[in-house]
């Protein structure tokens, strides 16, 4: 059964910010403004830690329809929001860091998400002792707004990377592996190169033909036609099924398949350990710079 959804503040928010930081008129959904998602989200946090609820609207209230109990984000993945929900809360533990003391502390929080069909969105924030914290003045992304999103039919906010930097981040972990294999000092960038995933289409093989060739396909590659690639053959991608697919889009799949890889920074940080200075520079050569995470290697 339906718990009554009562909001705790009367005030009604004439506009309310979206995750995209633009903002909407409640017109399109004249009741679902900010104070219910606000107070939906509060009751995911304080009440029903790793509870899915649906927001449903009847007539002159909203109330709360009790879904299935989550353990993480992924058991959100193939969930459809039924269509009398107006919009869906959960809460989950996290990790906050506070960045107003130095150094920055890293807070263990419960972390409580709302969103309505128009994707419109309330954060809660609250310490393990029940302290309510600050929400920052700043856009949410990540896994849970994203399987929050999809269960509603929405789309995900944009992913920066390509997924060439998976690709160029087992080539690296392979020159890694092929030079622990090989005697000392045997290793060559002849052999590397011979290793990398377009080695087959370039000449000569130098770096800077493998970053020209790299940076042309990564060009060319997007997380949604990875997807759809995968799709059209009937496969699964990155440990996710075909179902997966089909429900997930290409934005949300990246971040999930990224969440579990190594970040193409920390491979050549390896490399340089393992395999020396030298082979290491010719590696991070072959690599277009928009490739590697925030500048984390160069």
């Amino acid at each position: 059964m339906s718990e009554p959804f009562r909001p705790r503040s009367s005030r009604l928010h004439a506009r309310a910010s979206t995750s995209h930081g633009s903002t909407v008129t409640p017109s399109a959904r004249p009741r679902m403004l900010a104070v219910d998602l606000a107070d939906a989200c509060s009751v995911a946090v304080e009440h029903q830690l790793g509870r899915l609820w649906g927001l449903v609207d009847c007539g002159d209230r909203f109330e709360l329809d009790p879904g299935p109990r989550l353990s993480c984000p992924e058991d959100l993945i193939g969930i459809d929001a039924p269509a009398h929900w107006a919009g869906m809360a959960v809460a989950f533990p996290a990790v906050h860091t506070d960045y107003s003391v130095v150094p920055p502390a890293s807070i263990p929080i419960l972390f409580g998400f709302a969103i309505d069909r128009s994707d419109r969105i309330s954060v809660a924030l609250q310490d393990l002792d029940g302290r309510r914290l600050t929400c920052p003045d700043t856009e949410f992304a990540g896994h849970i707004p994203d399987v929050c999103r999809r269960a509603l039919g929405l789309p995900t906010d944009p992913e920066p990377s390509s997924p060439a930097s998976i690709a160029i981040t087992s080539w690296v972990l392979d020159a890694v592996d092929a030079a622990a294999d090989s005697p000392a000092g045997t290793v060559t960038w002849t052999d590397l190169a011979a290793l990398h995933p377009l080695a087959g289409i370039v000449s000569d093989g130098s770096p800077e033909e493998l970053a020209a060739a790299t940076r042309a396909d990564a060009g060319l590659s997007s997380w949604e036609s990875a997807r759809h690639g995968a799709l059209s053959m009937g496969n699964g991608l990155g440990g996710f099924s075909h179902d997966d697919l089909l429900w997930l889009d290409g934005p949300s799949l990246g971040r999930f398949i990224l969440r579990h890889t190594m970040s193409l920074g920390d491979a050549l940080w390896l490399a340089d350990i393992e395999i020396g200075t030298t082979l290491a520079a010719q590696l991070c050569a072959a690599i277009p710079d928009e490739l590697v995470e925030f500048g984390s290697y160069r």
